[in-house]
């Protein structure tokens, strides 16, 4: 056999090193796990709902605005989708007022009409025209303060928080 060159020997040597340190690595620990992590979710709030202060009156064959302040104290965004009246009720110094003859028409609101931000005060909400006197209204609803109970129906959105324009 012939003499090895030097330079075969270095190319040895490399190849050499290569593989016992592929081995190495190969040889190396390696550690893995599997296991479970929770969350809790959280639970919604209702809308805060108050008395508004409305400018117009009342008459015989009128109309007026109804006012509302509505505040959202979750944690995320809610679109208001609905809003429905109850009961129409009179201050108690005007109880012979025929009351049935005063009445609440709610607005439709759509999706995007009304989206409250997280965490926030309140909005203020005129319905406008949304109140409504017949002609059959007694004397005794003269100067009578009313009151309209209201329920407001949304859900969390993703959309940008507006604020609550109209004509509602």
């Amino acid at each position: 056999m012939g003499i090895i060159s030097r330079r075969k020997v270095v190319a040895l040597a490399g190849v050499t090193t290569l593989a016992i340190g592929g081995v190495v690595a190969y040889a190396a620990w390696t550690a893995g796990g599997s296991g479970n992590a929770t969350v809790s979710a959280g639970h919604a709030v209702d809308l805060g709902v108050a008395d508004g202060s409305s400018s117009t009156l009342l008459y015989p064959n009128g109309h007026g605005d109804l006012v509302a302040v509505i505040s959202n104290t979750n944690p995320y965004n809610v679109a208001v989708t609905s809003v429905s009246g109850g009961t129409i009720t009179v201050d108690t110094s005007h109880s012979t007022c025929n009351v049935g003859e005063v009445s609440f028409t709610a607005p439709t609101l759509t999706s995007s009409g009304i989206v409250l931000a997280a965490n926030t005060g309140s909005y203020t909400i005129t319905f406008h025209n949304a109140m409504a006197m017949t002609n059959d209204a007694n004397d005794h609803c003269q100067n009578a303060q009313f009151t309209v109970p209201l329920t407001f129906g949304g859900a969390s959105t993703a959309s940008a928080a507006n604020s609550p324009a109209g004509p509602f």
